[in-house]
């Protein structure tokens, strides 16, 4: 390939420094070699592997900390500095279709954060994806990490969403009216449920556990920025699992003191189901 550009390189150098006064047949020559030129930067534009990009980002973390957060320690002051998280994606876009990879590695492990095929030829501004996909919870949790002000969100947000899960959904956007809806079907891995119901023996039963979730917002362009409300509701099925024992780190990673556990009483209970339900602004 390398051979190839460079000599189409060539080509188009020597024309455009080459005499005005050529023969006859040298002319013709020429125009052959500029019309293979203009095919060959034809085929190598479209023979990109698949359309591929790649990109990705590295993100570190430094946490100071004392008194009732580094409890284990009297209370002495901590601090760290560390890689809070290496993100890499491949994406490509055919027509209609678009496809997206993205891989995270932090703390010794990696992950597929997201593996999302979508399509968007309906005309109107419907979308629909599959995969595994981000879950419409939360503006703050729905926001990338690379737009928030903070390098972690806030514990609410990360306490409620479930951020990416495995299934299928839907969301169109109405230009004129600023409205956005979004509906979706997901396999339920959050708050302690595995994604799988269990019999009353705690014998999982080969059906899955599953989440519908929806989310409606309204945006209006102002003169210098944007008014935003929004408001969201999943129900979750949480196949008799007990809910996950979350607790608050009060926006810093690192310590091994939590202060506050999110499950009123301190223990985790039992579940059939799980509503959750919240309002936004921005």
């Amino acid at each position: 390939m390398k051979k190839t550009i460079t000599g189409a390189a060539f080509i188009l150098f020597a024309a455009l420094t080459s005499t005005t006064v050529l023969a006859a047949p040298d002319e013709q020559k020429l125009e052959k070699q500029m019309y293979d030129l203009k095919q060959e930067l034809d085929d190598l534009k479209k023979s990109k592997i698949f359309d591929l990009e790649f990109g990705g980002r590295i993100q570190a973390d430094f946490n100071y900390f004392q008194g009732a957060y580094n409890a284990g320690r009297a209370g002495d002051p901590g601090s760290d500095f560390f890689p809070r998280r290496i993100r890499t994606y491949v994406e490509s876009v055919h027509g209609d279709w678009d496809h997206k990879l993205l891989l995270d590695f932090a703390d010794g492990g990696g992950e597929i954060v997201l593996a999302r095929v979508r399509y968007k030829g309906f005309g109107n501004g419907l979308k629909v994806q599959a995969g595994k996909l981000w879950e419409e919870i939360s503006l703050n949790g729905r926001t990338s990490s690379k737009h928030i002000a903070t390098i972690s969100r806030s514990s609410l947000a990360n306490t409620m969403a479930p951020y990416f899960s495995w299934g299928a959904s839907a969301n169109q956007y109405f230009e004129d009216s600023g409205i956005r809806y979004a509906v979706g079907v997901y396999r339920n891995e959050a708050f302690g449920a595995v994604g799988q119901n269990v019999d009353a023996n705690g014998v999982d039963n080969g059906v899955l556990a599953l989440a519908l979730t929806g989310r409606l917002t309204w945006q209006k362009d102002l003169q210098d920025g944007v008014l935003h409300l929004g408001g969201w509701y999943s129900n979750r099925d949480m196949g008799g699992r007990d809910l996950g024992a979350r607790f608050a780190r009060g926006e810093v990673r690192n310590t091994n003191t939590r202060l506050v556990d999110y499950v009123a009483g301190g223990s985790p209970v039992a579940l059939n189901s799980l509503q959750q339900a919240g309002l936004e602004a921005a």
